[in-house]
C-alpha cells in the first residue's frame, strides 16, 4: 500500500501543480474543475511520456552514435520539446472547456430546414 502511495505522488503533484497554473496564470477567470481537468490530462501524459522516454532512451542508443559525446544536448531539447508540448495540450484542453457555451442565432435550428 505504502509503494502504490508513493507511486502516485508524482502524478497528484503534477496534477496539483499544473491546476494552479491553468487556473491563476490565465487573465480570465478559469473554473477549478476546468483546470483539474486538463491538468489530470497532462499529467497522465507527462507520466507517459517519462515512460516512454526512458525505454526509449535505454533501448535505442543510436543518439549516442550519431551525437557522441554531444548527446545529452539533442536528448535535452527533445524533453524540453515534449514537455511544454504536454504542457500547452492541457492549457488548450482547459482553455476549451472554460469557452462560454454560446447559444444558436436566432431563427436558426439544429434541424435541416425542408
Amino acid at each position: 500500500l505504502a509503494d502504490l502511495a508513493v507511486r502516485a505522488l508524482p502524478l497528484v503533484f503534477s496534477t496539483l501543480a499544473l491546476a494552479l497554473l491553468y487556473a491563476i496564470v490565465p487573465r480570465q477567470h478559469v473554473p477549478w474543475r476546468h483546470a483539474f481537468a486538463g491538468a489530470v490530462v497532462a499529467a497522465l501524459a507527462f507520466e507517459g511520456a517519462k515512460l516512454a522516454f526512458a525505454f526509449y532512451l535505454t533501448q535505442v542508443p543510436t543518439y549516442e552514435l550519431v551525437y557522441g559525446a554531444l548527446a545529452a544536448l539533442p536528448v535535452f531539447l527533445i524533453w524540453i520539446y515534449l514537455c511544454w508540448y504536454i504542457v500547452l495540450m492541457g492549457a488548450a484542453i482547459t482553455a476549451t472547456l472554460a469557452l462560454p457555451a454560446e447559444p444558436p442565432p436566432p431563427g436558426r435550428s439544429d434541424r435541416a430546414q425542408s
